[in-house]
């Protein structure tokens, strides 16, 4: 693994992939590390680290980035091709001012993005709470509650039942035999979407095995539950397509499936499903989640609460829309300032 050995002061570069191009500094207090071939370790000479690595960041490298790259279905760039990259060259004195410049402008930069990102995360925090106190305890702050002796949903309203999965959904077991249905979805940050250059990478020689699915539908992924303690892991399905029948269908009957999708959503944001998978990278099956005990309150109800979390979520999506928007703004600004200060654009020495 010599070859592949990271020093302090190397620049670390994304040679592959959908994140083709990334880059960054190996930091000092790093220690002993490698990297896979996924990455390229570029170990400046003669030229300053931190400028190098403003200007591979810059527009300039990355657009010879992508006319430079290769291969088929998967982005990749060659040794040979990223010695062809261009850059420009001042004196080291001129390129420590630009350093000190870009890093005074980028830090201010980054705090700022920082900022709108932490506000995106207490805009999540407050839906994730808007959906759980709706589910769980419904839209009467002075409803009387009763025990339920349940570690996940330890009191319900005194009215509501709780009952077992399986009373109301059904295991999906409809498979596209003979490629009947071609409209392929993904779960996608807890949407079920459809998936589009299905073509691109590694793609199955046919769809049969596929489950076929329908609108209202929830779709949950329960594999590598030992592993993956960050993605969302239920969708609700608003398109007639297929689905790989590695996740777990469920068909809704008798009771609203918006309610139990978000039911089953706030029980995944509370990590109810981790812990409960078996084998090595924990997995559940439908027979496994089918015994999991949901709260149900009366059918006029359920609407009630599908509608009040509709509407609050709504407001609260428009907002962190909104700072995504920005956030994106900040971003193309700070490429922009980069890129105009390593091609001396920008004069700030």
């Amino acid at each position: 693994m010599k070859g592949t050995h990271v020093q302090p002061g190397d620049i670390l570069y994304n040679i592959t992939g959908g994140s083709i191009g990334r880059c960054c500094l190996a930091p000092e207090s790093l220690g002993e590390a490698n990297v896979n071939q996924h990455v390229s370790i570029v170990r400046p000479r003669n030229i300053g680290n931190k400028y190098l690595l403003y200007s591979l960041q810059s527009d300039y490298c990355q657009t010879q980035m992508w006319l430079l790259q290769t291969g088929g279905n998967r982005e990749g760039l060659s040794a040979s091709a990223f010695k062809q990259f261009n850059i420009t060259l001042p004196p080291l004195s001129e390129q420590h001012s630009i350093v000190s410049y870009l890093d005074d402008k980028c830090g201010k930069i980054d705090k700022m993005l920082e900022g709108k990102q932490k506000q995106i995360e207490l805009l999540a925090e407050m839906k994730q709470r808007i959906i759980a106190d709706a589910v769980t305890h419904g839209l009467n702050p002075d409803v009387k509650m009763k025990e339920t002796n349940i570690p996940w949903l330890p009191e319900i309203p005194e009215h509501w039942s709780c009952v077992k999965l399986k009373a109301f959904c059904k295991d999906n077991k409809e498979k596209n035999k003979g490629n009947i249905e071609s409209c392929v979805l993904s779960l996608s940050y807890g949407n079920v979407i459809v998936k589009q250059n299905v073509n691109f990478g590694l793609v199955p020689d046919n769809y049969e095995s596929y489950q076929i699915v329908k609108p209202g539908y929830i779709i949950l992924r329960l594999t590598d539950l030992q592993n993956d303690h960050k993605s969302l892991r239920t969708g609700l399905v608003k398109n007639r397509g297929i689905i790989t029948s590695a996740y777990v269908g469920l068909v809704v009957n008798n009771i609203n499936g918006e309610y139990v999708h978000l039911l089953l959503h706030s029980y995944d944001v509370m990590k109810v499903f981790y812990g409960m998978g078996g084998g090595l990278r924990q997995s559940m099956s439908y027979q496994d989640i089918s015994n999991l005990y949901i709260s149900v309150p009366p059918l006029s109800e359920q609407l009630a609460i599908v509608s009040y979390i509709t509407d609050k979520t709504a407001k609260i999506d428009t907002l962190t829309s909104k700072l995504q928007q920005e956030i994106e703004s900040i971003k193309e600004y700070k490429q922009r300032l980069i890129s105009d200060v390593v091609t001396g654009q920008i004069k700030v020495c």
